[in-house]
């Protein structure tokens, strides 16, 4: 068993893998930041693949699907993505257009690639974490949470898709994809949002919630 992670140097990336591992499976952990992800490769106890990418850049991921486009793999999270805070008019735009690239253009890119690729196999499970952002708009984080509005209606928008495969072709399909809209949690998040004045927010306990999802059977 593998899985691919994203975003998995920190916070809810770095939860998902400790669970997953517990589970006994094989992980490849993506992220920007080399050094964290040695250190949470040291705290794990199934084989691990450190994978250093920057996934604002879109030919980053093609480059992580290309690489493991011919492997087992049963389980992608996409999990990196970050926050801008400020008034619009006042925010930097080239972290926008990087925080679009990766909470959007990347989960658009690896779900649609992956999704593909399970599709010819007949098993996999996609997991892209949104957050309770995408319900609504918000002031001084417009772009994070009409990001994350994608990332939502996206996923709703696939799973009709399939539905309708599934009663044209008459046969069962083991390809799953799912989402989690996360609300506060003690992650390292909240300071990397470009803004000094960016808001505070109180610990969870992340390991309950995340080991009572992966009690559900996956595959």
């Amino acid at each position: 068993m593998k899985a691919i992670i994203t975003g998995a140097s920190s916070g809810l990336g770095k939860e998902f893998a400790k669970q997953l591992s517990k589970k006994g499976y094989d992980l490849v952990l993506v992220a920007r930041r080399k050094e964290r992800l040695r250190e949470l490769k040291d705290e794990l106890d199934t084989n691990i693949e450190i994978v250093t990418l920057d996934l604002s850049f879109p030919t980053n991921c093609v480059k992580l699907f290309k690489k493991y486009k011919k492997e087992n793999i049963d389980i992608l999270i996409n999990n990196a993505g970050f926050g801008v805070f400020g008034n619009f008019d006042q925010t930097p735009l080239d972290r926008e257009l990087a925080l679009i690239d990766i909470n959007i253009v990347a989960v658009h890119t690896l779900t649609k690639l992956f999704l593909q690729k399970f599709k010819k196999e007949n098993k996999g499970y996609i997991l892209n974490v949104a957050s309770s952002a995408a319900f609504q708009p918000g002031p001084l984080m417009s772009t994070y949470y009409a990001s994350k509005s994608y990332v939502y209606n996206l996923k709703c928008a696939i799973y009709p898709n399939f539905s309708r495969l599934i009663l044209i072709f008459s046969k069962p399909t083991f390809v799953y994809s799912t989402q989690i809209t996360v609300g506060k949690t003690s992650q390292s998040f909240i300071p990397s949002i470009t803004s000094s004045s960016a808001p505070s927010t109180s610990k969870t306990n992340k390991s309950k919630n995340f080991i009572l999802f992966f009690k559900t059977k996956l595959l």
